[in-house]
């Protein structure tokens, strides 16, 4: 057991449970932890809101973590198991109060989950791809990235006027995805597309990168906005979803370069109207579901 009292500071320089898994990590009241390297442990119990660990090596939970504190990614970090608790379990008590890509990038291993009330990305990589859940509202404070392979991120995603990117191939975002205080960001579309099911855009627009493929952005709010699309020639596919009246405004493909489609409707009201838009695409349409 290591166990850092209130106000301190401990330090592990060296491989923490290389032999034999820590049994307990415990950090108190506005204490922090800085694991230099790797560490396996079998719990992590945070015993405040500010209690912080300092992940640099590689990061192994073979039993849980509980309580609310905030996991910083100093280095190149591979997850393997849990981070924080599902709050649908545990009523919040064990949810992250945040993870913050702090100099680091961070890839979760299969099975791996992430449960946060707040996720950060500064100017690295938070690679979801092999993970089975990552619950937890993102906000990009540098132009990282977030990769997302058949995979679903149940929150909302802010670039929040940097020069980030979602990267998704087949994966979901169960929320809205924005750029407050200026239009920036790039979707980077995989072949098997992507879903947003909120709205995208409420305060500024990003830019969608087909990547010369012919695949499908379905978005599922009544309100979106797009700054611009890159990358099309003839491919791509935005499809506004929502059942009832959606509004649209921003830029879609150019003269010489139009997407591939345009269309809208799910259901019986399928009234578009349409802001500051330049749309340029095969065939626009709307439609049932």
């Amino acid at each position: 057991t290591i166990e850092v009292d209130a106000g301190a500071t401990g330090t592990g320089e060296g491989a923490i449970g290389a032999t034999r898994d820590l049994s307990l990590l415990r950090i108190g009241d506005g204490s922090t932890f800085n694991a230099e390297s790797t560490l396996k442990v079998k719990k992590i119990e945070f015993m405040a809101n500010d209690s912080i660990l300092n992940q640099t090596g590689n990061l192994t939970i073979t039993g849980e973590t509980t309580g609310n504190g905030i996991v910083n990614i100093k280095g190149a970090v591979t997850l393997t198991g849990i981070l924080g608790q599902d709050a649908s379990v545990s009523g919040g008590a064990h949810v992250l109060t945040k993870l913050a890509l702090d100099g680091g990038s961070l890839t979760m291993a299969a099975s791996s989950e992430i449960y946060a009330s707040a996720i950060e990305i500064g100017g690295h990589t938070l690679d979801a791809s092999l993970g089975d859940a990552i619950i937890g509202d993102v906000k990009f404070t540098g132009g990282g990235a977030l990769k997302l392979e058949n995979k679903t991120l149940t929150g909302d995603v802010d670039f929040a006027g940097k020069a980030a990117t979602l990267e998704i191939n087949g994966g979901t975002i169960t929320g809205d995805v924005d750029s407050t205080s200026s239009a920036n960001g790039t979707i980077k579309l995989g072949a098997a597309g992507a879903t947003i099911t909120g709205s995208m855009g409420a305060s500024y627009g990003s830019t969608i990168n087909f990547q010369n493929i012919d695949t499908t952005l379905s978005i599922g709010g009544a309100s979106v906005k797009i700054a611009g699309t890159t990358n099309d020639n003839g491919k791509g596919t935005i499809s506004l979803t929502k059942a009832g009246a959606i509004g649209f405004s921003g830029n879609l493909g150019a003269v010489l370069t139009p997407i591939s489609s345009f269309k809208w409707g799910d259901g019986a009201a399928r009234a578009l109207t349409l802001g500051d838009a330049n749309i340029y695409a095969a065939s626009i349409n709307g439609q049932d579901a």
